[in-house]
């Protein structure tokens, strides 16, 4: 586990590298280069999920430049990019997915909450997400967050959800049962036990 602090700052950044793939059943145990970092958590703001969060989707990325997203639906949105810039306000379409880019000049951990009335999928896939929270977002019917950092997603007030990709984050856990509409799901490398579909 590799700590980092931030000097002069009540903060710190802390992650798992992974150092050897192994086989346990032959013991076979290969050294590994890999500089991903697994398990990303930021405090304060990974510690703070009771905290009212100030969007309907709010996302944690670690980044050091560009991001971008895809959000469809009615009305507008408002990006508030959580670096002290203006907000960004976009106009949303049911027919098309409008994307959205930011660039963050240096590396840091930031949130980004959206907001808006009528937002019906969300595409954040490969953004360097450490966190996300869709639990306000109940008219959601598509979310594509695969090939993040996730460990936890909760999706259980997302009644309206039809399709899914998660895949490609560390979910140990991923519960279902309340998306009794879903018809696509797509939950592949991750770190789950079991997946109840009952």
């Amino acid at each position: 586990r590799v700590i980092e602090l931030y000097e002069g700052q009540r903060k710190f950044d802390s992650w798992i590298l992974k150092l050897y793939d192994n086989s346990r059943e032959l013991d076979i145990w290969t050294p590994t280069h890999s500089k991903e970092r697994m398990f990303f958590v930021s405090y304060p703001e990974s510690f703070m999920e009771k905290r009212e969060k100030p969007g309907k989707i709010n996302m944690t990325t670690q980044t050091g430049s560009d991001i971008a997203f895809r959000l469809s639906g009615n009305g507008k949105a408002t990006i508030d990019w959580g670096d002290g810039s203006k907000k960004e306000v976009v106009t949303l379409s049911k027919d098309g997915c409008r994307e959205v880019k930011h660039n963050y000049p240096e590396t840091s951990t930031r949130t980004i909450a959206v907001s808006g009335e009528n937002i019906t999928a969300l595409d954040c896939k490969g953004s360097n997400l450490t966190n996300l929270d869709v639990s306000r977002n109940k008219e959601l019917t598509y979310l594509d967050c695969s090939d993040n950092q996730l460990s936890y997603l909760d999706v259980s007030n997302n009644t309206t959800l039809k399709e899914l990709w998660c895949n490609g984050n560390y979910l140990t856990n991923l519960d279902v049962s309340k998306n009794t509409l879903l018809t696509k799901l797509y939950c592949h490398n991750n770190s789950l036990g079991e997946l109840d579909l009952s």
